[in-house]
C-alpha cells in the first residue's frame, strides 16, 4: 500500500520541487549538511536492461492527501503482472496493454554498464530508451545492480561515494520518465545485515533527493536475503521509511513459498511494503507459458504478492507469453482487488479432486472472480467442485482468463445455505465469475451508519528519513560558503569578580574540499579594539569528539528517536523530535530537534553533551536555521543564530562561558570564493582550520599560501606593564611582570609557567 502522510510532504514541480526539500549544509554537532560545525569549532577558538512490462492498476491517492516521498505510484495489491527482456532488447519489445490498467515498464541496468570507467559515468543509452517509450508504456520501473564494476577498489568509503554518484546521475537522466527504482546487488545475504540496512538508506535517500516523487525497492535473492533483511529491520528499528517495495527473486519452483515467507517477516516490522516477485522465463509451448504465467501469477497474488515479474521468454514462447499476459490484464479489471480467503464462505468440495483459489472482488461490477486451478496434473476433462455459501450469490460463469471464452456453471443446492459449483479442472488457471446481489432488505435492516475517522500519524523515523533525502539534495550542490560572522564570548570565573567580554569579527569560508576556515578580522576586550597583530597561536584546546552525531546517515544506531509534538517556529511549521542516547557512557548529544514540515529541513535545535570528561563538566548549544537562495535558484539552509554555554571546573571554580554567534547573509557558490579566500591566505590576519584533529592554526607561508600549524607554538613569552597610584602612598608605584609558558618542555607534554 502506499504510505500516506500528510500534504506537507508532498511532491512539488519545477526547480524547488525537484529538491523535494533539499538538504542543509553540516552546521555544528547536528551535522545537517556540508557546511561543517561552526559551533564546535567556536569552542576550540574559546581555547577551551532486464526489462518488464508490468501491467497494474495504480492506486489512486486520497483527494488532498500527498504520498510519502518515494512514492508517486503503487502497485495495486494482487493484480501486477510483468515481462523481462535485457537492455539491448528494449527497441524490439511491444508495449502490453489492458482495458482499464496502465502498462509499466521495468528496465533493469548495471553499474559497470553504466560506468565503464572510474567516473565515466554514460546514462545516453538510457535516455535515449526512455525517450523511445511510448505513452503508453505507462509508468516506468528501472531497476539497477549495485555490484561493482571491476574498476573499482577495495575501500569502502570510495565505492560508497561511487555508488552514490552513479545514482545521483541516473536519477537526473531518467527522473523525469522513472516512477519508480528497484535496486539489486545488495539483500543477497552475504555481509551484516546492518550494513546492509546502511545500503538500503543511502540508496533511498540520494535517489529520494534527486527524485522524490518516485518509489524506492529492494531486490531481495533467495532464502539468504530474506534472513539479512529480516535482521536488517530487527536490528536498526528504523528501516521501514526507506523502503517502498521488497521484489522476492527465486526460481519457479521456491518464488512462492520465499515470498510467503517475505511477507510473514515483514508483516509486523513493515506491514506497508509492497511485496514483488520476480520469476525465471517461462517455456515449453504456448500452452505451457499460458500455465505457468497464470499458475505462477495467480499462485503469488494468493499469498499477497502484488507485482509479478516473468523474465522474457526467448523465440516463439515470447509471443506466447505476450498473449497470455495482455490477456489476463484485459480479464482483470480496473476495480478488481484482491479479497481475503478467510470468512469468503467458500470452501473445496471434499468429495472432488484437490484444487486451490484465490479470490478477488470487483466493486465496479459488484462481482467476485474466483481464480482456480489444480495444484497438480490431473485427466482431461476432470471436474472440479467448490461449496459457496449463497448470501448474496447468484449467477456462476467460468471463463478462460487467455481466450476470453465464457461459459455458465453447473451448480446444485447442497443444503439450506450452500450451493455446489462445478467446474473445469486442470493446471491452468480459470475464473469463476459469481454474481453479487447488491442488497437485501434482510442484510439492509442489519446494517449501521459507520464513521471512519483517524490519520496517519508520521513517525519520527519517517520524520528523519524525510531529513535524511532533504541533506542528501543539499549535500550534492552545496560548492562552497563565504559569510562575515560576529563571535561574542563573556567569560566569567567563579573566584574571580566581574566578567570578560571578548568579540571578533570573523570571515568564514567553506568548500568541500577543504571544510571549514575562519580568518579573524578584528578583536575587541571589553569594547576595547585590540591592536595586536595576532593572538598567541598555542595550541586549541579541541572538546572532546562526538562518537556520532543525531539525525545523520550512519552504519550503526547510536540514538532512540521519539516525536515530541508539533511547532511553529521561526513562522515555519515544525514537527519535533525528541533525541538522546542509547549509550549513556558514550560521548553523544541529548535534545530536540525541529524539523520543517514542508521540506524537511532542519530549523532548529537543541543539545546537551553527555558523558563528559572534566574540566569540561557542561556544554549546551541552541542553534537557529535560515533558508538562503543561491544563485542557481535553490533553497540552501544555513546556521542564522547560535547561542550556548560551557561551564569548566578550574582550581575549585566554575569558569562559565557564554557565546552568542550571528551570521551575516552568505554568498553561496560563488564563483568569486577562490579568489577572496586566496586573499585571505596571502593577508596577515590570523585563520584556522577544521581538520580531523580539531580545530589548528594556519601557518602563513612566503608564497602567500597557509599551512597547518600541527602544534602550535607551544612557549609564549607575555609582558605586562604597568602603574598603581594608591590614597595612602605619596606618588604612583609602577608595576611589571613576565610570564613564560611552555606546553611542551622538554619535548615531553609538561608544563612549564615561570611567572616574575
Amino acid at each position: 500500500m502506499p504510505r500516506r502522510i500528510p500534504s506537507s510532504f508532498g511532491c512539488r514541480t519545477g526547480m524547488a520541487a525537484r529538491q523535494g526539500g533539499a538538504t542543509m549544509p553540516r552546521c555544528s554537532r547536528v551535522r545537517s549538511g556540508k557546511a561543517e560545525s561552526v559551533c564546535r569549532s567556536l569552542r576550540s577558538i574559546l581555547a577551551p536492461a532486464w526489462l518488464a512490462v508490468v501491467l497494474l492498476a495504480a492506486m489512486a491517492p486520497t483527494p488532498g492527501a500527498e504520498l510519502l516521498p518515494g512514492q508517486s505510484t503503487a502497485p495495486r495489491p494482487g493484480l501486477t503482472l510483468a515481462r523481462s527482456a535485457t537492455f539491448d532488447q528494449l527497441p524490439t519489445l511491444t508495449p502490453l496493454s489492458g482495458e482499464g490498467q496502465p502498462v509499466w515498464t521495468v528496465i533493469r541496468v548495471d553499474w559497470p554498464g553504466l560506468e565503464p570507467a572510474a567516473g565515466e559515468i554514460d546514462t545516453a543509452a538510457l535516455s535515449r530508451a526512455l525517450a523511445a517509450l511510448a505513452p503508453e508504456a505507462g509508468p516506468v520501473v528501472l531497476e539497477i545492480d549495485a555490484r561493482r564494476p571491476a574498476w573499482l577498489s577495495g575501500d569502502l568509503d570510495a565505492r560508497r561515494r561511487a555508488w552514490q554518484a552513479l545514482l545521483r546521475a541516473v536519477a537526473r537522466s531518467a527522473g523525469a520518465r522513472v516512477d519508480w527504482y528497484l535496486i539489486g546487488g545488495v539483500l543477497t545475504g552475504d555481509g551484516r545485515p546492518a550494513a546492509a540496512a546502511f545500503e538500503i538508506k543511502l540508496a533511498s535517500v540520494t535517489l529520494r533527493a534527486e527524485d522524490p516523487g518516485a518509489g524506492v525497492g529492494f531486490r531481495v535473492e533467495g532464502a539468504a536475503g530474506i534472513e539479512q533483511v529480516a535482521a536488517a529491520y530487527e536490528q536498526t528499528g528504523d528501516l521501514a521509511p526507506y523502503v517502498d517495495a521488497l521484489c522476492q527473486a527465486a526460481s519457479a519452483e521456491q518464488i512462492e513459498a520465499l515470498a510467503s515467507r517475505l511477507r510473514q517477516s515483514t508483516l509486523e516490522v513493515d506491514p506497508g511494503v509492497s511485496l514483488w516477485a520476480e520469476l525465471p522465463a517461462p517455456t515449453g509451448d504456448e500452452t505451457a507459458v499460458q500455465e505457468q504465467v497464470l499458475a505462477r501469477a495467480i499462485g503469488l497474488f494468493a499469498v499477497s504478492v502484488d507485482l509479478v515479474s516473468f523474465a522474457r521468454a526467448q523465440g516463439s514462447a515470447a509471443a506466447a507469453q505476450d498473449r497470455v499476459m495482455a490477456a489476463l490484464a484485459t480479464r482483470l479489471p480496473e476495480g478488481l482487488s484482491l479479497s481475503p480467503s478467510e470468512g469468503a464462505g467458500i470452501e473445496v468440495d471434499p468429495a472432488g479432486p484437490p484444487l486451490r483459489w484465490v479470490r478477488f472482488f470487483d466493486e465496479k461490477n459488484f462481482q467476485e472472480v474466483i481464480a482456480f486451478w489444480s495444484p497438480a496434473p490431473v485427466a482431461d476433462g476432470t471436474i472440479g467442485r467448490l461449496l459457496l455459501k449463497k448470501v448474496l450469490r447468484r449467477g456462476y460463469r467460468v471463463v478462460d482468463p487467455v481466450s476470453g471464452r465464457m461459459r455458465y456453471a453447473r451448480s446444485e443446492p447442497v443444503d439450506d445455505s450452500r450451493v455446489r459449483v462445478e467446474v473445469p479442472l486442470d493446471q491452468r488457471p480459470r475464473l469463476l465469475l459469481v454474481t453479487r446481489q447488491k442488497f437485501s432488505p434482510g442484510i439492509m435492516a442489519e446494517l449501521e451508519e459507520a464513521e471512519a475517522t483517524g490519520t496517519h500519524e508520521i513517525t519520527a523515523d519517517e520524520i528523519i528519513a524525510a531529513h535524511q533525502r532533504w541533506r542528501a539534495f543539499q549535500d550534492d550542490r552545496l560548492i562552497s560558503v563565504s559569510r562575515r560572522s560576529e563571535i561574542n564570548l563573556r567569560f566569567r570565573y567563579a573566584l574571580v569578580t566581574g566578567t570578560i567580554d571578548v568579540t571578533m569579527d570573523t570571515d568564514y569560508f567553506w568548500d568541500r574540499q577543504t571544510g571549514q576556515e575562519w580568518s579573524i578580522r578584528e578583536k575587541y576586550v571589553n569594547g576595547v579594539r585590540l591592536k595586536w597583530d595576532k593572538l598567541p597561536e598555542l595550541p586549541l584546546i579541541n572538546q572532546e569528539q562526538v562518537v556520532q552525531t543525531p539525525l545523520d546517515l550512519n552504519l550503526d544506531k547510536r540514538y532512540t528517536y521519539h516525536r515530541d509534538g508539533e511547532e511553529v517556529v521561526e513562522g515555519r511549521d515544525c514537527w519535533r523530535l525528541r533525541f538522546e542516547p542509547l549509550d549513556k557512557n558514550l560521548s553523544l548529544y541529548k535534545g530536540r530537534a525541529w524539523i520543517d514540515k514542508k521540506t524537511g529541513a532542519l530549523v532548529k535545535v537543541k543539545t546537551v553533551q553527555t558523558a563528559l570528561e572534566p574540566p569540561l563538566i557542561s556544554d549546551e548549544e541552541t542553534q537557529i536555521f535560515h533558508p538562503y537562495t543561491g544563485p542557481d535558484g535553490t533553497e540552501y539552509w544555513l546556521p542564522d543564530g547560535i547561542e550556548g554555554q560551557l561551564i569548566y571546573t578550574i582550581q575549585g571554580g566554575n569558569l562559565v562561558v557564554l557565546r552568542k554567534i550571528s551570521f551575516q547573509a552568505p554568498k553561496i557558490n560563488e564563483p568569486g570564493f577562490y579568489a577572496m579566500r586566496d586573499e585571505a591566505y596571502a593577508s596577515k590576519q590570523q585563520m584556522l582550520r577544521e581538520t580531523g584533529e580539531g580545530f589548528k592554526w594556519l601557518s602563513r607561508q612566503a608564497d602567500g599560501t597557509r599551512k597547518v600549524n600541527e602544534k602550535g607554538d607551544t612557549r609564549q613569552l607575555f609582558a605586562l606593564a604597568g602603574a598603581f597610584e594608591d590614597d595612602g602612598t605619596d606618588g604612583v608605584v609602577p608595576l611589571a611582570g613576565v610570564n613564560y609558558v611552555d606546553l611542551d618542555f622538554m619535548q615531553r607534554g609538561m608544563l612549564l609557567n615561570v611567572f616574575f
